[in-house]
């Protein structure tokens, strides 16, 4: 039974993007000739191309969604309503706060409701896991993703006015790092309650690369330890385009 919910399985679509470059296409003729011939092909019978694009440059973007889908999952990716927080992508729309989405089946209710750190249940450890908090790996996929973009289609998109791909990367990646970043009262945001803790001189260098991150305040939660994943906000710091 196929669940009709708005998660970050639904955005996982947006990391299948390669771009191959022009003059490597150049020297794959054959390639090259069955590629126009497809091209050709959905433009005579279906009045459309499937889901790639060309620049300037005779760069291809392969991908699985076009770019008008490509425009409405943005568009609810950047939605402070849905997807978007203070520390970047949740992993489930926040819409469920209000609407928790019910599935009923063999006599029993089975729900999915938005849970931006702790869960309403003791699975998982008392964790909301994927229901509701961001998750650095999944964030830092798709600000990859929005670079790559950003090359094949540097004039943007509409979202209420035009924006480039590079400035919804920029933006993610900003509120990102300043999950981690010190404030005037030398605060992080990753610390949340705890700032008092580690605004000690002992421990003001002290930081912890968490698990995963409230989907409404961006505070460190699950393993304290996770640099596995979390250090990627190095290469972000660095202005590392991904």
């Amino acid at each position: 039974h196929p669940l009709k919910v708005r998660s970050i399985v639904g955005l996982s679509v947006l990391f299948d993007v390669t771009i191959i470059k022009n003059e490597s296409i150049a020297k794959l003729p054959d390639f090259k000739k069955r590629m126009d011939y497809l091209k050709n092909y959905y433009l005579k019978n279906h009045k459309y191309l499937p889901a790639s694009a060309f620049n300037k440059a005779g760069d291809l973007l392969v991908s699985l969604i076009s770019k008008d889908k490509l425009t409405k999952l943005i568009s609810l990716l950047m939605d402070e309503s849905e997807f978007l927080s203070v520390g970047g992508i949740r992993a489930l729309s926040k819409y469920y706060l209000s609407h928790p989405y019910d599935l009923h089946f063999n006599q029993n209710i089975y729900s999915i409701a938005y849970l931006p750190a702790e869960s309403d249940n003791g699975m998982f450890g008392g964790n909301s896991n994927w229901r509701g908090p961001v998750w650095m790996p999944m964030n830092y996929m798709i600000i990859q993703t929005l670079y790559q973009l950003n090359e094949v289609y540097p004039a943007g998109i509409d979202l209420n006015g035009t924006v480039t791909f590079k400035q919804i990367a920029d933006n993610l990646s900003e509120r990102i790092k300043s999950t981690f970043t010190s404030d005037k009262s030398k605060n992080r945001i990753v610390h949340g309650r705890h700032n008092w803790f580690y605004n000690k001189l002992e421990n003001q260098d002290l930081i912890l690369f968490y698990e995963y991150y409230n989907g409404d305040t961006a505070e460190g939660i699950g393993a304290s330890h996770q640099t596995g994943w979390s250090s990627l906000v190095a290469t972000l710091m660095m202005n590392i385009n991904p």
